[in-house]
């Protein structure tokens, strides 16, 4: 008898701890450390895309000189762009954490993240253009004078 009623109240137990605990949606899961990791490739994109313009046309200079300088290093420019990374990581971890508490626009938290990401997608590629022609670089990439 004792032990059945030991048994009872264990369950009873567990099963009141169980309901009791609400799992919290995560706000740092697969599909925000996804949308970190292609925001870090497209900024490794660009800033190795900045470089080849730079090397193969001696007239190619950064256009964002007020983030990097003139005619940066490569190693200037990965700590620069770890830092922009990292930044709007925060600031879509922020943006994430508060449209999941208000239970609107759940889908959108990506979005401006991956909209800088398609812009340096573009912008890398402008370069690698540039780079082999020697033409006005873009806004935001390496720019020739």
């Amino acid at each position: 008898m004792r032990k059945l009623i030991t048994l009872a109240l264990i369950l009873a137990f567990t099963a009141t701890v169980a309901v009791g605990q609400e799992k919290k949606p995560r706000i740092a899961d697969k599909k925000f450390w996804l949308v970190v990791a292609v925001s870090a490739a497209t900024a490794i994109l660009d800033v190795e895309s900045t470089s080849y313009c730079m090397r193969h046309n001696p007239g190619c200079t950064e256009s964002n000189r007020w983030l990097y300088g003139e005619r940066p290093s490569r190693r200037r420019m990965y700590f620069t762009q770890a830092g922009v990374v990292a930044g709007i990581s925060g600031a879509t971890y922020l943006l994430k954490k508060t449209l999941q508490k208000e239970g609107q626009l759940g889908w959108f938290w990506p979005v401006p993240q991956l909209g800088a990401s398609a812009a340096q997608v573009y912008l890398a590629s402008e370069n690698y253009k540039l780079g082999n022609r020697g033409k006005v670089c873009p806004a935001n990439g390496a720019g020739c004078q």
